[in-house]
């Protein structure tokens, strides 16, 4: 659960930005985490453990499955995380409001290489289910 400071710099965001919800914000925060942990980064240097953009997309898809299952698109198109570039604009106000921070060759442009979250969500869902499948056990 976030901390006050976290849910009051992400109601003066709100405020100015109205596109996406608070949930949004909370959501994003915790797939920043899950993707540093994903990918192995979460005992390097703030410097070192950075996520590229095309990292990050990739890590709120495979968050937002595990956590929501077939309605990950559901939940995520109500906060407004619809496409790449609503979640480079989720971070970066999340960026400017000192919520995350960014190196100097990030930009909101990363993001822009997934137009649809939909696709990517229902690849990543068939691709998990394709891994935990496995055959029943036997009973002799």
């Amino acid at each position: 659960m976030p901390d006050e400071n976290f849910i009051e710099i992400v109601e003066r965001i709100v405020e100015h930005d109205v596109r996406y919800r608070p949930g949004a914000y909370e959501f994003m925060n915790e797939a920043v985490a899950y993707t540093v942990r994903r990918l192995q980064r979460e005992t390097l240097s703030r410097k070192e453990r950075h996520v590229s953009g095309g990292e990050l997309i990739q890590g709120v898809a495979e968050y937002a499955v595990q956590q929501f299952g077939p309605l990950a698109w559901e939940v995520l198109k109500d906060w407004g995380l619809v496409s790449g570039t609503s979640i480079g604009d989720v971070v970066f106000n999340m960026i400017d409001n000192g919520l995350l921070t960014a190196s100097e060759n990030d930009s909101r442009e990363d993001f822009n290489r997934v137009p649809d979250l939909k696709e990517l969500l229902i690849s990543t869902e068939k691709n998990g289910r394709r891994k935990k499948s496995s055959p029943p056990p036997i009973i002799a």
